[in-house]
């Protein structure tokens, strides 16, 4: 069942990655020293978060470089074993091209 449907400010449809960072989060998770996958998620997002905040004038950075810069630094926090080039690669596969179960979703 599909619950909503989000579309950017440029009329694209978006798809929710939790799914990816679900499991971006556990490989590290499994890989480091982190007491839970949601303590992965929240230093995740709270890098990126502080990233993308200070993100503009001269300090501009793409979304992209962003998402990389903080999976290594939550990588390299937790002492995880993971390649984040790697696993911003499969996120950045999942940007572009989202799990075939939601664009069937989407058709239904």
């Amino acid at each position: 069942m599909i619950k909503a449907i989000f579309i950017d400010f440029y009329g694209t449809v978006v798809f929710e990655d939790g799914e990816i960072v679900s499991k971006i989060s556990k490989m590290i998770y499994e890989t480091g020293n982190a007491q839970s996958v949601s303590q992965v998620d929240s230093y995740w997002w709270n890098s990126f978060r502080t990233l993308f905040e200070n993100s503009y004038g001269e300090n501009f950075k793409s979304q992209r470089e962003l998402e990389t810069k903080s999976l290594i630094d939550t990588i390299e926090h937790f002492g995880s074993s993971e390649d984040g080039v790697k696993l911003s690669n499969e996120m950045f596969e999942f940007w572009v091209k989202p799990s075939q179960r939601m664009s069937l979703q989407l058709l239904i």
